[in-house]
């Protein structure tokens, strides 16, 4: 059965590959997207074990509300890059089709 990614995910997805950086990313939206798209443990320390397609992912989500650090953006770019994902440029058409 197919995924899609519609609505509050979608955008998300698209706000990861946007250039330049997207600002005031909330993390509630990211570790929503990728429950979707992952298995999502979050550890007693509040970190964050996202794994898809064999490829795994530490996230280490600040107090803050939103995604600060380019960086952390960049590799959960890369994360979903890896791990089988749509390429970048088709987060920008319709409805986003997942692996099946």
């Amino acid at each position: 059965m197919e995924r899609w990614l519609v609505g509050s995910h979608r955008r998300t997805y698209e706000r990861i590959f946007r250039q330049p950086i997207a600002q005031n990313l909330a993390w509630r939206d990211v570790r929503s997207m990728l429950g979707l798209l992952a298995e999502v443990v979050e550890e007693p320390s509040g970190n964050l074990t996202i794994t898809c397609n064999r490829q795994t992912l530490v996230l280490h989500p600040s107090p803050d509300k939103n995604v600060a650090e380019v960086e952390d953006l960049l590799e959960i770019r890369r994360f979903l890059e890896r791990s089988g994902e749509l390429e970048p440029e088709a987060a920008t058409e319709g409805s986003l089709p997942l692996w099946s």
